[in-house]
């Protein structure tokens, strides 16, 4: 969520302000939901800067969780992800639910995208639910939409961390999801865009965070993928045909790391600025923004990392960082109230 709001906020100081559709799957989904809404920059940011950990709810252990894993659903050994979870997201969901009674955005066209069990791509809009197992086309189930907080929750459910999310079709029947990141596609969708929305590959930008980079958090995912199964983890992804043709955004973020619902704010601007440079450097690389911007931005960047690098080894007060960030984007005209 908070790299995409980095990307979304390089996207907006450098002009780009008209979409035909924006969309996402798992956390970055939470803040483009708001931007498809019409919500300003700022007022964004602010919602992204509250403690999520107080509508986030503990469940249960991990050890219960992989004890039905195993034994009591047996969903191990069906090859299935798990069917509970430690966190529940119902505290979320209403949150999401309550800026527009649940209702779908309508300044831009909006999707998400969760799987079911076994893979199969579910999309998500305000037309409606299609589905897709790979290697055929979507195809509509439902002309009923789920709510827009059930709708974002279901594509943020990481199996065995977070309760799965229930939709239910038109047609009465219920269908089971996880995180849009468990499908072939991995974390780039691309085919959503290209095959359902008709969009040109080069006019695609695909923001792909990925999964965490240190080395405690490989082996974490390693050893995860070994005790809860393949389906636990998001799979390599199939290379689509057009990602040499997209615009795709790489993002490092060491700021904060997953499931830290509680990060400090200033935590928060670090995973945000560094969204805010892996999209300048994708601009710049792909000749989208002038030489002019790409400098104003290098020197921006320069100026954050230098109170940064203040905060850290100077051992400033909690919230200085993130005063000090906000200042600067409003001197440079990046953040405008």
């Amino acid at each position: 969520m908070l790299a995409m709001l980095g990307m979304f906020l390089a996207l907006w100081w450098f002009g780009f302000r008209t979409f035909k559709t924006i969309g996402g799957i798992s956390g970055g989904s939470i803040g483009l939901r708001f931007f498809a809404e019409g919500m300003g920059i700022c007022k964004v940011i602010n919602l992204a800067m509250q403690d999520f950990s107080t509508l986030i709810d503990e469940e249960c252990g991990m050890k219960s969780v992989l004890w039905g894993h195993y034994f009591t659903d047996a969903t191990r050994f069906k090859g299935e992800p798990p069917s509970g979870g430690k966190y529940r997201l119902d505290r979320l969901r209403e949150w999401l639910d309550s800026f527009s009674d649940g209702r779908w955005p309508t300044v831009i066209p909006f999707w998400t995208m969760a799987v079911d069990k076994s893979g199969a791509q579910y999309l998500m809009t305000v037309e409606g639910v299609f589905k897709r197992v790979q290697g055929e086309n979507f195809r509509k189930v439902s002309n009923v939409t789920p709510p827009i907080g059930l709708a974002i929750c279901a594509s943020c459910t990481v199996a065995g961390y977070f309760k799965p999310m229930v939709i239910t079709l038109d047609n009465g029947e219920t269908v089971t999801l996880y995180d849009g990141a468990y499908s072939f596609e991995s974390f780039r969708p691309i085919s959503v865009l290209t095959e359902h929305y008709g969009a040109q590959p080069g006019d695609i930008i695909i923001g792909d965070v990925g999964p965490d980079l240190d080395l405690r958090d490989r082996l974490k995912g390693h050893l995860w993928s070994r005790f809860c199964g393949g389906r636990c983890v998001p799979p390599k992804g199939k290379k689509s045909e057009h990602e040499n043709k997209v615009l795709l955004v790489n993002a490092r973020i060491w700021g904060v790391r997953s499931f830290d619902f509680d990060a400090h704010t200033d935590q928060k601007w670090l995973a945000i600025m560094e969204g805010f440079l892996s999209m300048t450097l994708a601009l710049n690389d792909g000749h989208r923004i002038t030489e002019e911007q790409f400098l104003n931005a290098k020197d921006l960047i320069a100026g954050f990392n230098a109170f940064a690098k203040l905060d850290y080894r100077k051992g400033m007060p909690a919230g200085w960082l993130t005063e000090q960030t906000m200042v600067l984007l409003r001197e440079r005209g990046v953040l405008q109230d």
